[in-house]
């Protein structure tokens, strides 16, 4: 110990997880954790010896908690005691009090008393706002306030609601209009002619403290710290503002929120308790159900888990410096929970399993995406995409593999033939009708309508084409069907700013589907419009003194009109057009003209790639899209019918707030994780999913 040199820098601690598998301290299967001298990273004592291989340090900190039961006392508070081990062929226990005072106890005292990294976390969004800092002087009113009668006080303005009440000098305005939301910006004008920015929505104000603000000055939103006395400077008292029963309309989302709940959840069904293999529940830590439902669906891709299983060691000892920002370890990590079903006995006294921990996944997702390091709810869909972007950055193909779409928005406009362009999808988003939202009314609706109206011709706004406004159609057809298919249903929509509402739709025909009508049936070049130039009227324009190639420019867009192509020349239109198109690819044209490309084929190449110098490069080598074409869509041989093997529920008014749910099936059942409450479910609820995931039918 006395040879042991304490870092020059403390590392981050982490006291909770281990770091290379999903265990916690504190669950009846771990009471131990092993924190390294070296590097801060925690262990179980199963996983202690690969750190040991991997790093080669010896000296860990031991935090053992002691769980004391008592008669009439579920569980005492749990006491810990610590020691330091050195771990070689024989192990040595080190009193952590008969160590020299100094820079090494020292040391030993900081990880004790540290918070660790598990249990860190960013400031929320609301203690990012600004807090408004600025002292005011407040003006007196000429009129009390009453809050049962209040309008607009701009003059002919009758506006009742979506009013701020200023707090420097009382009063009261209309804000912006909104959709659904009526306002002339009253505030706003307010605030324009007197310079006073701070203002407070009424009707947001609640007992706790908090509301809707803003200042003017700054733009932004803000949080007034005293707006408890700036309130009472105009006699509203901030205690009295609690609601003391529901509105109608209130009463009503409770009511549907209840029944949602009751219909997800499987409320009043006998649940029949899994454990085991495959079977493994995730505890939740504080809003990260959003998190635990999308990795088991993730999970339900047996190609996925399988290899993640199977490159667990192998991650670990590759990525063990930097563990925590390594996605793919992370989810392995999460994987050899799963299978093995080590953390999926029955946490005592509780009807749930021990479960496995997701914080080291979700934290290490938040080192690059910021909201994922608070512990505010979050968009289930969002998290599995960001979750497979990373995995993808760092190499790990098989949930692309598996999951590409290959899109064909197919854009026909008058006069021209059908211009295809290609995008792939790891998710496909299929909207939900929402007008009824107007009228918060619940709906039945079809899979095979929406399917429908996915594959509808829809008129395009502002499509424009060699120079001019077009009437336009689009329609979207697959180029490729993928092994797996995962379909988001698109059931939230903003009403305004501050109202995010769902479609409260059943959905029903989702066990399986049949995507065979949005197949593409030929392959279609992108094709650039075809006008045969008249070659009298080019004559024509020629012996009157303009440019050729700016005529037949003219004749092209025009479609052959002389009297709009003259307009079209005399004004400058078709060099404007010209030197747009020149000046937009100039750099990459000269660069591909200096390797030998012609200026033509370059600038189609630009063209065609957007500017993507690489591919165009590529494109002007090859002239071969028919084979570029057929390595994207070889495997469009499916049939486009899809069974269902998973979906994650949603319960709540909207996806960043409430709880999800994850059904998956395994083999003729189906199981029911509800974070590490895992069921036999009785009654999928098929009808009311959020995110599906299906298997084709081959």
């Amino acid at each position: 110990m006395n040879l042991f040199v304490v870092p020059s820098t403390y590392p981050e601690i982490h006291k909770t997880d281990c770091m290379y598998c999903p265990v916690s301290i504190g669950t009846q299967n771990n009471d131990k954790l092993y924190i390294c001298l070296m590097d801060g990273q925690s262990f179980c004592e199963e996983c202690l010896h690969i750190h040991q291989e991997v790093s080669g340090h010896q000296l860990y900190l031991v935090i053992h908690e002691i769980q004391e039961k008592e008669e009439g006392d579920f569980f005492k508070e749990k006491k810990k005691e610590y020691w330091i081990e050195k771990e070689e062929e024989n192990k040595e226990r080190i009193n952590i009090e008969s160590l020299e005072e100094g820079k090494i106890k020292d040391y030993i005292k900081y990880i004790i008393g540290s918070i660790g990294v598990e249990k860190k976390v960013s400031e929320s969004e609301n203690s990012r706002t600004r807090i408004y800092t600025e002292n005011i002087q407040q003006i007196a009113r000429s009129k009390k306030l009453d809050l049962n009668n209040i309008q607009c006080e701009e003059e002919g303005c009758d506006i009742k609601d979506n009013l701020w009440l200023n707090l420097i000098d009382g009063s009261v305005y209309c804000g912006r209009e909104q959709m659904m939301v009526k306002g002339h910006s009253h505030a706003l004008k307010h605030y324009e002619k007197t310079k006073r920015p701070l203002v407070v929505k009424i009707g947001t104000i609640s007992s706790d403290g908090t509301a809707d603000m803003y200042d003017y000055s700054k733009d932004e939103d803000v949080r007034d710290p005293l707006l408890k006395e700036h309130l009472g400077f105009y006699g509203i008292d901030i205690s009295k503002l609690s609601k003391t029963q529901l509105s109608l309309d209130e009463i009503a989302k409770e009511a549907a929120l209840k029944m949602e709940r009751e219909r997800i959840e499987e409320i009043g069904v006998e649940h029949k308790l899994c454990y085991g293999p495959y079977k493994t529940g995730i505890r939740n830590s504080g809003n990260t159900c959003y998190a635990a439902a999308g990795v088991q669906m993730i999970f339900g891709i047996t190609e996925v888990r399988n290899k993640l299983n199977k490159e667990y060691q192998n991650l670990i000892r590759k990525n063990w410096k930097g563990i925590e920002y390594h996605m793919t370890t992370q989810m392995a990590k999460l994987a050899q929970g799963f299978i093995s079903g080590k953390c999926s006995e029955e946490e005592e006294n509780t009807g749930s399993q021990v479960g496995m921990s997701i914080i080291g996944l979700k934290q290490g997702l938040g080192h690059y995406y910021q909201m994922y390091k608070t512990n505010e709810q979050q968009d289930s869909s969002e998290f599995v995409l960001h979750l497979i972007d990373r995995m993808e950055q760092e190499g790990f193909k098989e949930i692309e593999e598996n999951l590409e779409v290959i899109i064909r928005n197919e854009i026909k406009g008058e006069g021209m033939s059908v211009n295809t362009t290609r995008e792939k999808i790891i998710e496909m988003g299929l909207d939900v009708p929402y007008m009824v939202l107007i009228e918060r009314k619940h709906i039945d609706l079809h899979m095979e309508d929406i399917i429908k109206m996915y594959g509808s011709i829809t008129p395009i706004e502002g499509y424009q084409k060699n120079g001019r406004y077009i009437n336009a159609t689009k329609r979207i057809r697959i180029g490729k069907f993928p092994k797996y298919l995962l379909i988001k249903l698109e059931r939230q929509i903003a009403i305004s700013y501050e109202d995010v509402r769902k479609v409260d739709a059943d959905v029903f025909g989702m066990e399986r589907i049949d995507l065979s009508m949005l197949k593409s049936n030929k392959k279609e070049e992108e094709k650039e419009e075809k006008v045969e130039i008249n070659q009298e009227k080019l004559e024509l324009l020629v012996s009157m003194g303009f440019d050729e190639t700016q005529a037949k420019t003219a004749l092209t867009i025009t479609n052959n009109d002389i009297e709009e192509a003259i307009i079209k020349l005399t004004s400058g239109e078709i060099k404007e057009i010209e030197d747009t198109v020149t000046d937009k690819y100039r750099e990459g044209i000269a660069m591909m003209k200096d390797m030998g490309f012609d200026e033509e084929i370059s600038r189609k190449a630009l063209e065609k790639t957007k500017g993507d110098i690489e591919q165009a490069i590529i494109f002007a080598a090859t002239r071969d899209e028919e084979k570029e074409n057929k390595m994207e869509e070889e495997d469009n041989d499916r049939s486009g019918k899809y069974e269902l093997i998973g979906f994650v529920s949603h319960i709540g008014a909207n996806v960043n707030c409430g709880h999800y749910v994850c059904h998956m099936k395994q083999g003729d059942e189906w199981i029911m994780f509800n974070d590490n409450k895992v069921y036999q479910s009785q009654n999928p609820p098929f009808t009311r999913g959020y995110l599906y995931l299906y298997k084709s039918i081959e």
